[in-house]
């Protein structure tokens, strides 16, 4: 691989070519020696290696990480190449680094196989039941047959696809590049935990309540690889990748989770699945912000719900969340209570965790940060209780928030920064974001700009991993694009 990473070394002038001792006896103690090179012997040159296509070697450096430099010059003034020609970088050791006027050409670099990749590839090709032998013989029809003893051992985790060979594998796939880089951002491939299907689900959903959710969708994931795609198992498969939608949707992965859930509308989903995905839908096109289809997918589950207590609480819940977002508060306070008496009755005690931070957006909502700032902490004492340390530090941030919004900014401060604490422990990206998001609004009116600038860079760097188009997300987005233009 070839690549310009810029004059990262400075030379001396380059007096004699292709020598064997290098330039330590040609050296003027007039010039100035370079700071970050320190000077050493430069390896022979075979005769091969002198003055092919019009270049020769004239002296090698070794950097401050201890990669070997080595000096081109023109062996000829006729030549008109910009640069020497890659069969011939390709002589040089790995990790050299070969100057050539001024630009700095690193010819070969010793790149590490991804164990995900490896496995996400093999995942696909199986899914679509490939063999190799298919797979060489429709990314030939897409202009390059990968053969399929290199997809071998690429499947294997020997060698790395790279860049185009990647981006043929997943557009042969059907497999946007966004969505692959979700998958491999959420972690879920690597050693598959044991159990039956049914053991699997019932730990998954365990370690998704109880805020381990990179651990969770490991499971649920592997739900999905074990069952086979066949009429028989048509249910068990649809509420693996439903579980498996929820849970990546949770994490901030909605475009991921809307691609799952738009696969099995198409399907279509089985009758006993119905409702739970127009559910899912619903919940992906709220925070991707598609507030009226939202609404449209809820009332066409409510419809089709009856008297199921369970659903009608699930509907009442997200629609007040897509109503406070719509403004109409009155009718977001009707559906809270609906939502709770329902949940009650069902005595789900996750369900009322999660409808609580629909009670603080509301309050939120209707200017009311001291109102906000008591129920988020009712939130997580319930939460803490009730063994969901996710939705207990969610509910820390909120009230770091209100703490801000109310300019008890030495208590927002205290609570913001053990919520950011926890979330760096959950290694969760949008509880990261939302703790970084408001210690940035923080310090930028404490007028302490260098924490403020730290915060900020922070946020930018979880918001990639967010596709909820919040207003803090957007906010973030318009700042970095702001300063980049």
């Amino acid at each position: 691989m070839t690549g310009l990473l810029g004059t990262l070394v400075q030379s001396p002038p380059v007096r004699t070519p292709c020598t064997a001792e290098g330039p330590a006896d040609d050296w003027d103690p007039d010039e100035e020696r370079p700071e970050a090179a320190s000077f050493q012997p430069t390896p022979r040159a075979s005769p091969e290696s002198c003055g092919i296509g019009g270049f020769s070697l004239s002296s090698s450096w070794v950097s401050v990480q201890g990669s070997p430099v080595y000096n081109l010059v023109l062996g000829s003034p006729s030549f008109a190449r910009p640069r020497p020609p890659i069969p011939w970088l390709s002589r040089f050791p790995v990790g050299a680094r070969i100057r050539f006027g001024a630009e700095t050409i690193m010819p070969r670099v010793a790149i590490t196989p991804s164990a995900p990749v490896a496995e996400l590839l093999r995942d696909l090709r199986l899914r679509r039941r490939l063999t190799l032998r298919d797979v060489e013989e429709q990314s030939g029809k897409l202009g390059e047959a990968i053969p399929y003893s290199t997809l071998a051992r690429v499947e294997r985790g020997l060698i790395d696809p790279g860049i185009r060979r990647l981006h043929l594998l997943l557009r042969l796939y059907g497999v946007p590049l966004s969505l692959a880089g979700d998958m491999l951002d959420l972690e879920i491939f690597g050693a598959s935990p044991r159990g039956t299907p049914a053991e699997l689900e019932e730990r998954g959903l365990t370690l998704w309540k109880a805020g381990k959710t990179k651990d969770a969708l490991r499971h649920l994931f592997t739900i999905r690889r074990r069952i086979p795609d066949s009429p028989d198992h048509e249910l068990a498969r649809q509420r693996a990748l439903l579980a498996f939608a929820v849970a990546a949707g949770s994490l901030g992965k909605r475009l991921l989770a809307r691609e799952i859930v738009d696969g099995l509308l198409a399907e279509p989903p089985h009758p006993d699945l119905t409702v739970p995905v127009f559910i899912e839908a619903a919940v992906c096109w709220h925070w991707l912000g598609g507030k009226q289809t939202a609404l449209a997918f809820l009332e066409r589950a409510e419809k089709l719900a009856g008297k199921n207590p369970r659903h009608r609480a699930w509907i009442a819940h997200l629609k007040a969340s897509t109503l406070v977002d719509l403004g109409d508060l009155k009718s977001a306070a009707t559906a809270i209570r609906v939502a709770r008496g329902a949940y009650r009755t069902t005595k789900d005690h996750w369900g009322m965790a999660k409808l609580q931070a629909a009670e603080v957006k509301l309050a939120f909502a209707q200017g009311l940060p001291a109102r906000a700032c008591e129920l988020a902490r009712a939130a997580q004492r319930h939460a803490a209780t009730r063994g969901f340390p996710r939705l207990a530090i969610l509910r820390q941030i909120e009230e770091g928030q209100a703490h801000f919004l109310l300019k008890r900014f030495d208590d927002a401060l205290t609570t913001l920064t053990a919520a950011l604490g926890g979330a760096q422990i959950q290694a969760d990206p949008l509880a990261q974001f939302y703790a970084h998001y408001w210690r940035w609004k923080l310090f930028y009116t404490t007028a302490e700009p260098a924490r403020a600038a730290l915060e900020r860079q922070s946020a930018e760097y979880f918001a990639q991993f967010v596709d909820d188009l919040t207003p803090e997300v957007l906010a973030v987005k318009a700042e970095t694009t702001r300063r980049r233009t």
